[in-house]
């Protein structure tokens, strides 16, 4: 058998094979091996190294070996010498380019590798490489480039202006470059441009709801308003009546801490989900468990329903992703796994992708109906604490600990603003007044409203005096918020132009 032969059997293709074949049988082998998927098992990464190594020989071997273009076997050994101009890295640079516009990001990593070959020393190439890979979800490699061009000198102000468009990247030539003293300029830090609203702001105080005696981790109303849900750190539920104020449910059937509460939006069902893997599905008819499925032994941290579509996703504290059927209890897919937990997921409004915000500050894209296609956001420098969307979904906000908040057009690299922080903790988040202001609660009970347009705050109160209040809409001008002393309170938002 020739190396030749050889070669196609490893991709297991017949000689002759068209390059469209070549080129998905190369794209499978290389997911398959890829180092970075091994990256906690030492053994089997030095085998997936190898590997590699193989396929990419075979794989430059085999397209510039006469490959049948028409999809007809046409494989003949031949002496005949044929003498072609050699390609530059430029024009393997370009390509990758042509390649990145299209998000046909392997295929311009593929040229972007072509151009370092060729140019061990070509910085930017290793840069834009660092970048493509970072879309691909090859961080452990997307780390590597970027460091290795930062080694070469390169500084991102030297970076190709289409380049940077693509990847959202904002530079002023004339200042110092973040990324020349080591960090990346997806992940910097940009300081708030505030601009003074045209109006302002008034919070009154309507009314304590309710005072219990456990602490409350999550709460949640029906979209007719008639059902409000308590969970609390126990693992129990409270159903209260929202109109007449008064508790007729205490569901029981979690073991412990309630992450998260939604209602159906038929107004028939809650779902819950918590800490000891669960998440049950309960009927508000008579407040009996209709359904419990158990998701993971890690405890579910973030979890958004779609219910149209009769699925939810769900996120566990080991940083697995997944949908999951509800009216069927069997797990669709794993989507993605984070290396790290995370702590906020929301599906946008046809639940065909998600926002999620993991422990180590990333903020993060993903799509339900692709297995791990993720896009990294800009993030935070802190672990993410709260999410939200606007009544559109168009637009969400992030929080993390160090009390940074940041507005997000969906989806989008880079934050459209970062807003006025009085560097606390941001526990939760909430849009009101149709968008146009956001409102959050930080760890000492503050609540803090924020013009949406310029980022400005517009005014803060206290609203409690523990950590780990919660946040939901109520209507356009008033907000609910819920804390860990036990406490329920309505507050009414005013704007005066």
């Amino acid at each position: 058998m020739s190396d030749l032969d050889t070669y196609y059997q490893l991709f297991a293709l017949k000689p002759g094979a068209s390059k469209q074949d070549l080129k998905q049988a190369y794209k499978r082998l290389a997911k398959q091996w890829h180092p970075d998927k091994f990256a906690n098992d030492p053994a089997n990464a030095r085998i997936a190294e190898e590997k590699i190594k193989a396929i990419n020989v075979a794989y430059e071997i085999l397209q510039t070996h006469h490959v049948g273009l028409t999809g007809q076997a046409s494989y003949v050994q031949t002496s005949t010498t044929v003498k072609t101009r050699k390609v530059t890295p430029q024009e393997s640079f370009d390509k990758a380019k042509f390649f990145a516009k299209k998000e046909q990001y392997t295929e311009a990593a593929e040229e972007l590798g072509n151009a370092v070959k060729l140019d061990p020393k070509f910085s930017e190439a290793y840069y834009f490489r660092g970048l493509v890979f970072s879309e691909i979800g090859f961080e452990h490699r997307s780390a590597s480039d970027l460091r290795r061009a930062k080694e070469l000198g390169f500084v991102v102000t030297n970076l190709c202006p289409e380049v940077a468009g693509m990847f959202g990247i904002k530079y002023s030539p004339s200042k110092t470059n973040s990324y020349a003293s080591g960090g990346n300029p997806r992940t910097q830090q940009k300081p708030p441009e505030v601009k003074k609203p045209s109006y302002s702001a008034t919070i009154q105080h309507e009314s304590v709801f309710a005072k219990i005696s456990e602490p409350i981790c999550a709460v949640a109303i029906s979209p007719n308003h008639s059902f409000l849900a308590l969970g609390k750190n126990n693992g129990d539920i409270d159903l209260w009546s929202y109109k007449a104020r008064k508790h007729f449910f205490c569901l029981k059937g979690h073991r412990t801490e309630i992450t998260n509460l939604i209602f159906s939006n038929d107004n028939q069902f809650l779902f819950s989900s918590s800490l000891d893997g669960a998440v049950n599905l309960w009927s508000l008819n008579n407040g009996s468990l209709a359904k419990s499925m158990l998701i993971c032994d890690r405890g579910v941290t973030a979890f958004d329903l779609c219910y149209s579509r009769k699925f939810f996703i769900a996120a566990d504290a080991a940083g697995f992703i997944q949908t999951w059927d509800f009216q069927r209890n069997k797990k669709i897919k794993q989507i993605v796994r984070q290396k790290v937990a995370v702590s906020s997921i929301l599906l946008n409004s046809t639940g065909d992708g998600a926002v999620f915000g993991a422990e180590n500050g990333t903020v993060g894209f993903c799509y339900v109906s692709r297995d791990g296609n993720v896009m990294n956001l800009r993030g935070h420098g802190e672990p993410v604490k709260a999410l939200a969307f606007s009544s559109a979904k168009q637009l969400f906000a992030s929080s993390s600990l160090s009390g940074e908040v940041c507005l997000w057009k969906y989806p989008n690299r880079e934050p459209q603003i970062i807003f006025q922080s009085l560097q606390q903790t941001i526990n939760a988040l909430v849009f009101c007044h149709g968008g146009q202001v956001l409102c959050g609660i930080d760890k000492t009970g503050q609540l803090i409203i924020w013009d949406v347009d310029s980022g400005a705050e517009l005014n803060s109160t206290t609203a409690h005096a523990a950590d780990g209040s919660k946040l939901i809409s109520l209507s356009n001008d008033a907000i609910l918020s819920a804390s860990s002393d036990g406490t329920v309170k309505t507050l009414n938002i005013q704007l005066n132009v």
